[in-house]
């Protein structure tokens, strides 16, 4: 803060409300008060008198920004450490309230710390700095208007055929209800709300992930970002809000008391946590008997259960409904399609009633958590629930080789020393830009979780980091004497952090770039139908540099490397 802008806080704290009302008195409109919906309108002074209460509900760093009589202690800090966006983010949260622009405007006036940030703005010009702290109020209306949530229907309002039943057959509804109006046209949105940035939208998602990687952890952890308003998964929070959490694995008492442990991790104030305990709420369904899927007659669908959770929750809607795992909340995996359609059925029938996220924690399927496949059908089961799912998370634990062209974890999460490392990967972000799908490293340490994302590399970069782990893998078997098969590097692919596509994949390019090609044993190694191995055939890329991880090493025991035993007793030349 500036000294200029010091002194004039200084002077604001010493005045009294009748003061404080004569030195507003010049900026005030002598015309009627606008309201929240008079988008076009330039917000206003009023009288402070007519100011509500800040909602009790509100973060205590609001609370602290907008204390007239307070300094606003780190209010700054604790929500971006970036004073403009803090400013901008506090008019959001006042008119999500129902506050005025009039109201907002003169709270954010009466807030010494942000009179000194339009001061600084504006050269330390009154004048300016209100009309700067306008500009940032109709920006502010203007977020909250593309960002609002709609309780009834994620995108607009459409007729409900499946309720609308006469005599037990659908009524299919004809031509002018199917017909869209221009002015429906021009209000439909092309995304849903926003919830996380680039990350969560009011939609289906699914997180997919092996058991014990720590999945419902992390998700707990999300949670507490959404309901403060803060980060989810390292990902700023567009939309806070309520969230509710169905578990049927995990013990009510369980999940209560993991999630203090995070909350503690975070140090947050006994304030903010009362905070996440009102607006994260658990329902404990673990002893069975709440399904979203029935099979009736032989056709799996919804259960009343969705339109009962819209029905309770309607009035103050969650931006984000957990059900964990899905697998409780299904009818026949003998069926995995129809089951999982059913359950997307379901869970668009809360997505569309209450404006909100539904995430799916879902089980990987045994073979592709052996493979470690990040893809959107990582999932047990069919592949129903990806195709439904407009968000697919694969969360995955770093093996620690590096290898595979993961890289190693970002320098920005320090030191891995007793912390365990994961990967969350979006594998399918239906209305995120493609720059945002980018696999997020969380390290893990106790309840303590820190996030950062990885560099975006191209796919041919990914590619000669595969080709050098491969080909560092048949060196090192060569080394122990052994005879490289293409099975056998397959058969290694977990070892080396990589899917046996991926193996298999590597070593189709470098043979096509003449790197390794295939040699015949020697007679007494011959099995069957296993006649030749894999070589390398020189050691350089085709930059000229090496893409060995070490230089060629000899046989076991100091024997003769494989490569240069002729395959018929000798008859081939020696590699080198």
């Amino acid at each position: 803060m500036t000294a200029t802008a010091r002194k004039t806080f200084n002077t604001l704290a010493t005045w009294d409300a009748d003061e404080l009302r004569q030195k507003l008195a010049p900026f005030r409109s002598p015309g009627p008060v606008t309201t929240a919906s008079s988008a076009v309108d330039e917000p206003q002074l009023i009288d402070e008198d007519d100011l509500p209460s800040v909602p009790e509900s509100a973060p205590e760093w609001l609370h602290d920004l907008l204390d007239p009589e307070g300094s606003g202690g780190d209010a700054f800090d604790r929500k971006y450490g970036d004073r403009s966006r803090a400013v901008q983010a506090a008019a959001v949260d006042l008119l999500r309230c129902g506050w005025s622009q009039d109201q907002v405007l003169t709270a954010l006036w009466r807030s010494g710390p942000v009179v000194s940030v339009a001061l600084d703005h504006r050269g330390q010009n009154d004048t300016k700095a209100l009309a700067y702290l306008k500009g940032t109020v109709t920006k502010a209306l203007a977020f909250a208007a593309a960002h609002r949530r709609n309780p009834q229907d994620v995108f607009s309002a459409r007729p409900d055929v499946e309720g609308s039943t006469q005599g037990g057959s659908i009524v299919v509804p004809g031509w002018p209800e199917t017909q869209v109006s221009k002015a429906e046209a021009e209000a439909a949105r092309l995304t849903p709300t926003e919830i996380v940035e680039g990350l969560l939208f009011a939609d289906l998602a699914a997180l997919i992930a092996p058991g014990g990687v720590g999945k419902t952890t992390a998700v707990l952890s999300a949670g507490i970002g959404l309901a403060l308003g803060t980060y989810a998964f390292g990902r700023e929070v567009v939309t806070s809000g309520r969230v509710l959490y169905v578990t049927g694995e995990d013990a009510r008492e369980q999940l209560a008391a993991r999630r203090e442990r995070i909350m503690d991790s975070l140090f947050l104030p006994e304030g903010e946590k009362q905070r996440v305990r009102e607006n994260f709420g658990v329902w404990d369904v673990s002893e069975g008997g709440v399904k979203l899927t029935r099979d009736l007659h032989g056709n799996i669908e919804p259960t009343p259960v969705a339109r009962q959770i819209v029905e309770a929750y309607k009035d103050d809607p969650p931006v984000l409904v957990i059900f964990d795992p899905v697998v409780s909340f299904g009818t026949s995996e003998g069926r995995p399609n129809d089951n999982e359609q059913g359950i997307i059925a379901a869970a668009r029938q809360i997505i569309r009633g209450l404006g909100c996220c539904v995430l799916l924690i879902h089980h990987t399927g045994k073979a592709n958590a052996r493979d470690k496949t990040t893809d959107q059908y990582s999932g047990r089961g069919g592949s129903a629930l990806a195709d439904g799912s407009r968000m697919v998370f694969v969360l995955t634990r770093w093996d620690g080789t590096g290898a595979a062209g993961s890289a190693r974890p970002p320098e920005a999460l320090g030191s891995l020393e007793d912390s365990e490392v994961l990967q969350l990967h979006p594998a399918k972000t239906s209305y995120a830009p493609r720059g945002k799908a980018r696999t997020i490293w969380i390290k893990r340490t106790g309840f303590a979780f820190q996030f950062a994302e990885e560099e975006t590399k191209s796919a041919e970069q990914v590619h000669a980091e595969q080709d050098r782990t491969v080909l560092n893998e048949l060196h090192q078997r060569m080394g122990r004497g052994e005879w490289p098969t293409k099975r056998a590097l397959e058969d290694s692919a977990a070892g080396m952090g990589m899917a046996r596509q991926q193996v298999r994949l590597a070593l189709e390019r470098l043979k096509g770039r003449g790197r390794i090609e295939d040699r015949t044993l020697p007679k007494e190694e011959r099995r069957g139908m296993r006649q030749t191995y894999l070589c390398p055939v020189d050691g350089l890329d085709d930059g000229g540099e090496s893409l060995m991880a070490q230089d060629m090493p000899s046989g076991a025991d100091g024997g003769p490397d494989p490569c240069t035993v002729g395959g018929d007793g000798g008859d081939d030349d020696g590699l080198f």
